[in-house]
């Protein structure tokens, strides 16, 4: 058999564990996706919270709360070159029992659709169990992309665990915390604009130092997706406009004519 050409890259955080930053992580993925002109379509499967689609009224909205739902969700992937899929939290047992059930990573590659898992390096015990049930249910099935929010979890014992041993080859996202204080700032444009804003777009909105810190997250956020691009978009798409590359210099490093 022929193997079909990837065309759509599907990106989903499916690990069982709330308040780790699944939605925002999406979230920055969209906007990325938005700034380099990459088409894209977005679901929001979580039927309680409905989180990315209140920060991206064009997510379309697809509840997911039996395996079932699973193929009405794939009916809406392979027609864009990525897409990505918000579930709720601890769904991951439903949602791998779901792939077994319908051969799912079969039927997504007859589609031309490759799914990239969003793992979290979350070192609290459920982070650990989730990401532990994925990789032992899709295997090389799937890529694998980690992401270290700093802001959300600590990510070092995670690193120390067996499970992280899993991961210690696979690329990582590291998203910078930000100051509480922008973030109050962020939620009061939410109340003014009476919807919520995500970082991103609020970047644009305010000014003075919280703009200022809000544009640097915003840029070294981007630089961290953008260097792991391979893995968030069908071969031969292209990014349009260009992305800062973030400093990897160590203080030892710094020439101090660099600072003059």
């Amino acid at each position: 058999m022929t193997k079909k050409e990837i065309t759509t890259r599907l990106v989903m955080p499916i690990q069982s564990a709330g308040q780790i930053g699944k939605s925002s992580t999406l979230s920055a993925l969209i906007e990325y996706l938005k700034a380099g002109e990459v088409p894209y379509r977005a679901l929001d499967c979580d039927p309680e919270h409905k989180t990315l689609s209140g920060w991206h009224p064009e997510a379309g909205r697809c509840g997911f709360r039996k395996e079932s739902d699973l193929l009405r969700i794939f009916e809406h992937l392979g027609k864009s070159p990525v897409e990505l899929v918000d579930f709720p939290a601890q769904a991951t047992s439903l949602i791998l029992s779901a792939f077994e059930k319908y051969n799912a990573t079969a039927l997504l590659a007859e589609k031309g659709v490759k799914i990239t898992i969003l793992i979290f390096a979350n070192e609290d015990q459920a982070g650990l169990a989730g990401a532990y049930k994925i990789v032992s249910a899709l295997g090389k099935n799937v890529d694998y992309l980690v992401v270290e929010n700093s802001a959300k979890f600590g990510s070092e014992g995670f690193w120390e665990s067996k499970v992280g041993e899993l991961f210690k080859d696979h690329p990582v996202i590291r998203l910078e915390p930000l100051e509480g204080e922008i973030v109050t700032k962020v939620k009061d444009l939410s109340k003014v604009a009476g919807r919520t804003i995500n970082f991103i777009e609020a970047s644009s909105q305010l000014d003075g130092f919280h703009g200022a810190g809000l544009e640097c997250w915003k840029d070294s956020t981007f630089s961290e997706i953008h260097k792991n691009r391979s893995l968030l978009l069908p071969t031969g798409v292209k990014v349009k406009g260009t992305f800062k590359e973030k400093s990897e210099k160590s203080q030892s490093e710094i020439n101090i004519t660099d600072l003059f």
